[in-house]
């Protein structure tokens, strides 16, 4: 074989070489591109591919506006309340405004330490505040041990409805009367979210909020429970503006259904378009109602109903 023939087997090879190593790099770049960062709460291998607040094309006069009125208030707290507020700096300011006063009157700095916590810690936190909060005798006493009504998924138990949104599972079968009011209750879970949900960002979660009975719990009736509903979806509409990508609740009888439905007339049309009532049987060991897979796959379903049983007494 002649040197020529060597140097151009030679310039072949490299030329194999230089286009698989490109292909290579590109493949790692779309790779790359197509990963989510996840949650600061998640483990590192834990990837999902969440919801946050839809592509809008934010005026930056108005979000530097929004921020010389709130200069407490973070970017993404800025554009989600500019959002809610149809771009009005004015009336996002005012919405915004009131988030920042709720956290200062609920002193939410101080009952949630900046270190890493569990979700079992968080709520604790979150019930042991919304009490002295709720303790208008100022006197100390020693709070009661509220029940764990809300919870979210991490880890390898990590669950997502169908469109992305991290859920938000509430039991409020638990809430007990002697313990706290429901204003409590509702003030703790707010409280919880707001531990949950980094400010810096527009994620949206899906609240799943499932009165069927459990073992060993009060069980109110859905009558009775639909003031806290009420109050905790009031809490989202006014403190949570585009966080919420959807509301299910399930099973709600008729009479707590019209209840309901006249309660969900004083939310505003876009909250309200996003709560999905969902009928079926309410006992112990009734069945997630069909029509909530339409909305979250049904390992997610196994994996809260896990988690429900879990609290079972």
């Amino acid at each position: 074989m002649t040197v020529a023939a060597c140097l151009t087997n030679e310039e072949k090879e490299k030329k194999m070489k230089s286009a698989t190593e490109s292909s290579q790099r590109k493949r790692e770049t779309e790779d790359e591109t197509k990963q989510v960062m996840p949650l600061p709460i998640e483990s590192p291998d834990s990837m999902h591919k969440l919801e946050w607040l839809d592509d809008v094309l934010f005026d930056n006069t108005d979000l530097q506006k929004l921020e010389t009125l709130q200069p407490e208030s973070t970017l993404g707290e800025r554009r989600r309340f500019l959002k809610a507020r149809k771009h009005c700096v004015k009336a996002a300011s005012a919405q915004l405004g009131t988030y920042l006063q709720w956290r200062d009157d609920n002193r939410l700095e101080e009952f949630f330490p900046s270190t890493f916590t569990t979700d079992v810690g968080d709520w604790m936190s979150a019930a042991r505040g919304a009490l002295e909060i709720a303790n208008e005798s100022g006197h100390h006493v020693n709070p009661p041990k509220l029940p764990r009504l809300v919870s979210v998924f991490e880890g390898k138990d990590f669950v997502v409805c169908k469109n992305g949104a991290r859920v938000i599972h509430v039991l409020p079968c638990q809430l007990d009367s002697n313990l706290a009011a429901p204003s409590t209750y509702a003030l703790a879970v707010a409280m919880y979210l707001d531990r949950k949900l980094d400010r810096n960002c527009t994620e949206k979660v899906t609240v799943v909020i499932d009165i069927r009975f459990g073992k060993g719990w009060t069980n109110p009736s859905s009558v009775s429970i639909v003031p806290f509903i009420k109050l905790v979806v009031g809490l989202l509409n006014t403190y949570f503006p585009e966080r919420l990508s959807r509301c299910i609740l399930f099973p709600l009888p008729r009479a707590a259904t019209m209840l309901f439905n006249t309660a969900k007339s004083y939310l505003d049309p876009d909250t309200a378009a996003k709560i999905q009532v969902c009928s079926g049987a309410g006992s112990i060991d009734a069945p997630v109602p069909d029509k909530v897979s339409n909305f979250i796959d049904r390992h997610a379903i196994d994996i809260m109903e896990q988690r429900r049983k879990s609290f079972f007494l």
